[in-house]
């Protein structure tokens, strides 16, 4: 699958092809990463893509067959993995215990793959911070994401994941991806 395809599906259609064997979960996180590699530094949406991203077991089945996944930096703690909550307060700080969302979320098929960027504890109505600085609207890089879910819109509208944890989970079909940004 080509990237410029891989932006046209939805989390279902691309869980409907990893089903039917069309596309692998690797094949999946390799083309988020590449997705990733050339917006995220316009866009900001992203905190980290997970360098093992690559290497995690996605489940098998569940309703998305290991389709990628973005979580946002606030509200759902992941075991070892980071949660700043955008502060300097919290640099640094890993939870030892996956919250009740991640443990959902993986039981029904969702790789996780990095973390999105959020205003310090999501407090702001514009999407920066002072350890993370903005993430840019994709559609507008003069004008600010907004809102504490910023990150996961920003790089769902990208094409990055098809969908991210946020408030209201940000997918595809609410944020049409952007081909002009994203190429082979």
């Amino acid at each position: 699958m080509k990237l410029s395809e891989y932006i046209d599906y939805d989390a279902r259609e691309l869980a409907s092809l990893v089903r039917v064997g069309d596309v692998t979960p690797l094949e999946l996180t390799q083309l988020a990463r590449s997705a990733h590699d050339q917006v995220s530094s316009r866009i900001n949406a992203i905190i980290e893509f997970y360098e093992d991203a690559e290497t995690l077991v996605a489940v098998n089945g569940g309703a998305f067959h290991g389709v990628p996944f973005l979580r946002k930096d606030l509200g759902a703690p992941e075991a070892g993995r980071l949660q700043e909550c955008g502060s300097r307060l919290f640099k640094g700080h890993r939870p030892q215990t996956d919250s009740y969302f991640i443990r959902r979320a993986r039981e029904s098929g969702l790789r996780i793959v990095g973390r999105t960027t959020v205003p310090e504890f999501g407090m702001s109505g514009m999407s920066e911070s002072i350890i993370h600085g903005i993430t840019g609207n994709p559609w507008n890089l003069e004008r600010s994401a907004r809102g504490s879910s910023s990150g996961a819109a920003a790089a769902a509208a990208s094409g990055i994941t098809p969908m991210a944890h946020g408030m209201m989970v940000a997918d595809r079909f609410a944020f049409p991806p952007l081909g002009v940004v994203l190429s082979d």
